[in-house]
């Protein structure tokens, strides 16, 4: 589903360096089960078979990686982008948000196409968790646009 704005020129992840791996390992999981895909949104049975790694890996929150979380962060890991002297639009947004758009309502609509195309985030998008039935996303989210 494209988004209706046009992507920004310019983009950069933050990703959890063990995330993707995990959520692999958990598509595979699911992909390997005799349970009904279904049985996944309300009961993620693969997501508790990762949980071990991620909390050990969790661990190096702010020490060897930085995330936004309340904690101090070691400043080494923390990304500066030089801006030129000319408008941007900056938009910061939370992992909650699989696809970040130009806009909060093509970010909403991104989210809400995942949801109905892929509720265990297996396919073209892997996270570690699903979106759990009755839930309208599968993480916290957080959504911030401004010029500077």
């Amino acid at each position: 589903m494209p988004a209706s704005s046009p992507l920004p020129s310019t983009y950069y992840d933050n990703p959890k360096p063990y995330e993707q791996e995990l959520a692999e390992r958990r598509a595979a999981i699911i992909a390997a089960s005799p349970e009904p895909h279904d049985h996944y949104l309300d009961n993620d049975t693969a997501r508790q078979g990762i949980i071990p790694r991620m909390l050990e890996t969790m661990q190096q929150q702010n020490k060897t990686y930085a995330v936004i979380d309340g904690f101090p962060i070691a400043e080494q890991h923390v990304r500066i982008v030089t801006l030129n002297f000319q408008p941007w639009e900056i938009v910061l947004a939370s992992d909650g948000y699989p696809f970040l758009c130009p806009t909060l309502d093509d970010s909403e609509k991104r989210l809400s196409h995942q949801r109905a195309t892929d509720p265990l985030n297996i396919g073209t998008f892997k996270a570690t968790k699903a979106f759990a039935r009755g839930n309208n996303s599968f993480d916290d989210r957080a959504y911030i646009r401004f010029r500077v």
